[in-house]
């Protein structure tokens, strides 16, 4: 009787202890901390502790998906950061309490948002973002590769890949050009030592899709001019 009295104390009082951590951690703006508190503690536990601790519990993971919400609802159009941010830990939290032996008391989570869903938003949201930024110059274009590139990790949304890859060869060519110019350049005031380096600039930078026009064969050629002109030099 003694021993059943001091093992329903403790499970109380570990049960007590997560609860006070969790809501220290919620208190302080740690949300994906609290959850994590409470789902291992669950875990660990195997069932669930007393009603009141219970609703404690589960109310606090209901307010923080209702935080997340208020985000994702409240942004404007095309505050893209703060919807992705939002969703991004919905995911985070749907992940970890993913088939749990108390799916039913969360179903505010799980019966609303599957992972596939929420990786889609995630990736819609990077798509809306890399069709917003207008493409002006390279290094627009490596944005908005980046942004369909971050979409693309989360879910193949749309044609999400194949802008992606547009982007990316699009930059890579405005920036094979530019050190192919300033190669041509250099060659006008016989700097042939920065006319190689900036012909070698540009094969590399084109390098995944091939050679840039001739940029390779004139590296090597100014590169042998340069080597010429120091020998010259030291005569």
């Amino acid at each position: 009787m003694y021993r059943l009295s001091f093992f329903i104390l403790i499970i109380s009082l570990l049960s007590g202890c997560a609860i006070q951590q969790a809501e220290n951690a919620y208190k302080s703006g740690n949300y994906q901390e609290t959850v994590s508190i409470i789902a291992d503690y669950l875990d660990k536990k195997g069932t669930l502790p007393n009603e009141s601790d219970s609703e404690s519990m589960f109310s606090m993971v209901n307010n923080i998906v209702i935080r997340y919400e208020n985000k994702i609802a409240t942004a404007s159009d095309g505050d893209y950061g703060t919807k992705i941010s939002a969703y991004d830990n919905l995911l985070s939290m749907r992940k970890r309490l993913n088939n749990r032996f108390y799916d039913n008391h969360i179903r505010f989570l799980t019966g609303k948002y599957s992972i596939e869903q929420l990786n889609k938003n995630i990736a819609e949201q990077y798509y809306l973002k890399g069709k917003s930024i207008k493409p002006s110059g390279k290094d627009s274009h490596l944005a908005i590769a980046k942004a369909f590139s971050s979409g693309a990790e989360y879910y193949d949304y749309q044609d999400i890949k194949q802008l992606r890859d547009s982007h990316y060869k699009k930059y890579a060519t405005l920036n094979a050009d530019d050190f192919y110019q300033r190669g041509l350049a250099a060659v006008k005031t016989q700097d042939y030592a920065s006319a190689a380096t900036a012909f070698f600039s540009a094969e590399e930078a084109y390098r995944q899709y091939g050679s840039y026009k001739n940029s390779s064969s004139l590296a090597v050629k100014y590169d042998k001019q340069d080597k010429k002109t120091v020998i010259r030099s030291t005569l």
